[in-house]
């Protein structure tokens, strides 16, 4: 034990000195210029106190002359004298007590936090030795903070600079199988094994120091042996930190599921379908007539589950992206996109040049794409059906700048001539879930709705005059955006 770690002048366990009045000052003096302490004290076996040095009178209101030779329960409040006498019969047993927080008596109580050890000779205990630092300023704090902290749901600690407990929420221990009581007082590193706690120690603990907080997952042990995954938030406070905790095993075996679906549906039905799709088509070239037509079938069906394959895996990377997106020009996106229209068997327009429309969004290019190969869908639906509209386009697709309410935003639009969004797929779209007695035809639309509304974005979509469907997409200008809209 140093002084460093725990606040207490290190112990001279042997030697004449460690029982002589002399060297004690000395010790005690150096301990309070090292630690940064209000006074240390010793105590003989019987409670007298034998020395005390610094700043003695202004926690109890006498000099040191007359602390000296009276008993240490006349300047502790009654209410925290049972406290009091319970540590000082632990350090005559041989231990070590840290972090007791007591008040004195004054006018007005003052708080005060303390470690105490004990003095030995030849084997024996033959006093009590600590140092004081004055806390009212800082219990004051701590009841603020505990006050709010004790309805919370997630597990909130707070720690002194050394890393013990002086108060933590039930949520807390809980998590830890503990009572409250139990931890306060304790280090942190007791609801971790050595590796987590070694790892915490040189990669949370620092950062908490040097930059004022630390926010990462921690694998956590219980009083029982067991062991819990958990998100960990830690925050520097003036003289020690706020710990949050929230238990995700939960979470964990959510994505342990999502890892696995994901595994099988990117290799195992993607094979699959790729022999599905292979031995469709050797029936379809080796036969004719009825044959050849559910051959035909078979191969539409297998590229549809393989689109859906595709579409999952986006969904996957949307979901699971971390971070803040960086800035992407939705024009560009749009006119990559639309390069799949030019061999397409219908006419469409575009308006997708100009100037660049940045926008942060996770996942843009999937939406884009998604809307892109719908309107395309739709556009040769209706060239089929009507060998193109009056004006030679039967679909749409342009990116702009809009004004709304003040506020300058990126808007998408495709629009079509064909059938029109089906009410299923519509509802879907614009709401972004489904109900036992309606279901979306594949996870491209839910795709478009998760990208937009995670992008605090907003979609529509409306009829076009002469039928048909518009989508409309409008996206916040990345930071730093709005400050060149008019240059």
């Amino acid at each position: 034990m140093t002084p460093a770690e725990d606040g207490v002048p290190e112990t001279r366990a042997s030697g004449s000195d460690a029982a002589e009045f002399d060297g004690y000052q000395e010790i005690e003096m150096d301990a309070v210029a090292e630690l940064g302490v209000d006074y240390a004290f010793r105590l003989e076996p019987d409670g007298t106190v034998a020395a005390v040095t610094g700043g003695v009178e202004r926690l109890t209101g006498e000099s040191e002359s007359t602390v000296v030779g009276t008993s240490f329960e006349r300047y502790i409040t009654d209410p925290d004298l049972e406290d009091a006498f319970e540590a000082f019969h632990a350090v005559l047993s041989g231990e070590t007590v840290r972090g007791i927080t007591l008040r004195f008596s004054r006018d007005e109580p003052l708080w005060a936090e303390m470690n105490a050890e004990p003095v030995t000779r030849d084997g024996e205990v033959v006093a009590v030795r600590g140092a004081v630092r004055e806390a009212t300023e800082r219990r004051r704090a701590l009841e603020q903070h505990s006050a709010a902290m004790r309805g919370a749901i997630d597990g909130m600690a707070l720690l002194d600079d050394n890393g013990h407990y002086l108060f933590l929420n039930e949520a807390h221990a809980e998590l830890y199988g503990y009572d409250r009581q139990e931890l306060v007082g304790e280090h942190w590193s007791r609801l971790y094994d050595g590796t987590e706690h070694r790892r915490l120690a040189e990669e949370a603990m620092p950062a908490v120091r040097t930059v004022g907080s630390w926010r990462g997952e921690a694998e956590g042990r219980r009083r029982d042996g067991s062991t819990f995954r958990q998100d960990l938030s830690l925050a520097a406070l003036d003289d020690g930190f706020v710990c949050v905790v929230r238990d995700v095993t939960d979470r964990h075996q959510r994505q342990q599921l999502i890892d696995v679906l994901d595994r099988v549906l990117r290799h195992n039905l993607r094979n699959d379908m790729n022999v599905v799709l292979g031995e469709a088509g050797a029936i379809g070239r080796a036969g004719d007539g009825d044959a050849a037509r559910a051959a035909g079938r078979i191969r539409e069906r297998a590229r549809n589950l393989l689109e859906i394959s595709d579409t999952a895996r986006a969904v996957r990377e949307v979901v699971a992206s971390d971070g803040d997106p960086n800035a992407t020009d939705l024009r560009a996106v749009a006119r990559r996109e639309c390069r799949l229209l030019d061999d397409a068997d219908a006419d469409v327009t575009m308006d997708v040049g100009g100037r660049p429309v940045p926008v942060a969004c996770t996942g843009l290019r999937h939406a884009v794409a998604e809307l892109v190969e719908n309107v395309l869908e739709h556009a040769c639906q209706a060239a089929e059906a009507t060998e193109g509209t009056a004006d030679g386009s039967v679909a749409r697709v342009s990116v702009a700048r809009t004004d709304d309410d003040g506020a300058t935003m990126g808007l998408l639009r495709v629009a079509d001539d064909g059938p029109g969004l089906p009410t299923m797929e519509r509802l879907t779209l614009e709401e972004g879930r489904e109900t036992p007695l309606r279901h979306g035809q594949g996870l491209g639309l839910w795709l478009v709705n998760w990208v937009v509304t995670r992008a605090g974005g907003e979609l529509s979509v409306g009829e076009r005059d002469g039928g048909g469907t518009v989508v409309e997409v409008r996206l916040p200008l990345a930071d730093g955006a709005m400050a060149d809209q008019t240059a």
